[in-house]
């Protein structure tokens, strides 16, 4: 890391590291195929970046890449069923942004934005198909979260808060045939300060009441599959310290 003044930092890294298959991915396929000759994932991987910060600014930017070798991914057989495979190498690129902006005392605003590409470089398959080139699945091109939170001057410990989260379009199958178009949910968030012990904390999670998948896949044998996500729904608890 380099300070270039009191308020700018410059950073670099490389690191070179490997991770052994879980236990999930070795042991616990159910009726999936046995992968218990899964190698380790070996990644090689390279940032560099800025960060400025000033009292009531700061922005970070950061640009990755992140190459792995042997990286572990679910495949689907012939006859349907899935086993965690070995790819022969994939590439991860992007670029990581994050802001802080405070306009006044009361008013805050911050959020994170990655843009990102992530592909299959090299892998054939054990059924012949090459997919090497092709983005991996279920790797959202871009994602945003973005807050802003507001404590009204007369409502002395109150502070209320609005979330936006977007997931990007992608690829539902390493064919790079079928796509899910992303989505994008909004939140509401309370806090209270009643008293010096009682504190209020209350949420509502998808405001909108928005219909979005949390995964999509599909493939020849099932066809499209869809995990939905949550429907609206409020949380509301009450904190006591003594």
């Amino acid at each position: 890391m380099y300070r270039a003044s009191e308020s700018l930092n410059v950073f670099a890294s490389w690191r070179h590291a490997f991770r052994v298959p879980d236990e999930r991915q070795v042991f616990r396929q159910g009726a999936a195929r046995s992968s218990i000759g899964l190698r380790p994932v070996r990644a090689d991987n390279i940032e560099t970046g800025v960060r400025w910060q000033q009292a009531r600014v700061g922005i970070d930017v950061t640009a990755f890449s992140l190459r792995k070798g042997d990286d572990i991914v679910t495949f689907n057989y012939e006859d349907g069923s899935r086993g965690s495979v070995n790819t022969g190498e994939t590439l991860h690129r992007g670029l990581e942004t994050g802001v802080r902006i405070e306009p006044t005392r009361d008013l805050r605003v911050s959020g994170a934005w990655t843009l990102s590409r992530h592909t299959f470089e090299e892998w054939v398959t054990e059924l012949g198909q090459d997919y090497s080139g092709n983005e991996m699945d279920v790797a959202p091109r871009h994602l945003l979260q973005a807050e802003v939170s507001w404590t009204a001057p007369w409502l002395e410990g109150i502070e209320w808060g609005l979330e936006v989260h977007r997931v990007g379009s992608y690829w539902m199958n390493p064919e790079n045939t079928v796509e899910y178009e992303g989505h994008t949910l909004l939140h509401a968030r309370l806090h209270a300060q009643l008293t010096d012990r009682w504190l209020l904390l209350a949420r509502v999670e998808n405001v909108t009441d928005r219909l979005y998948a949390q995964r999509a896949l599909t493939n020849a044998f099932r066809g499209d599959e869809w995990a939905p996500g949550l429907p609206r729904s409020v949380n509301v608890a009450l904190r006591a310290s003594f």
